[in-house]
């Protein structure tokens, strides 16, 4: 959900559902695994020049 007011900002709401059961176990982090790469991009605009 997304709500705006005129000089006042905007605010987004993300809702996610519960998770259910345990969680699994963490496995030790290893650093030499490739990170899967993609093309994302991330727009950002702000029009308040001293956030820019």
């Amino acid at each position: 959900m997304a709500y705006s007011e005129p000089g006042r900002g905007t605010t987004f709401k993300i809702y996610f559902p519960r998770a259910s059961g345990v969680p699994e176990a963490r496995r030790p982090f290893d650093r030499r695994a490739e990170i899967p790469g993609g093309k994302e991009t991330v727009l950002l605009v702000e029009d308040e020049t001293a956030l820019r």
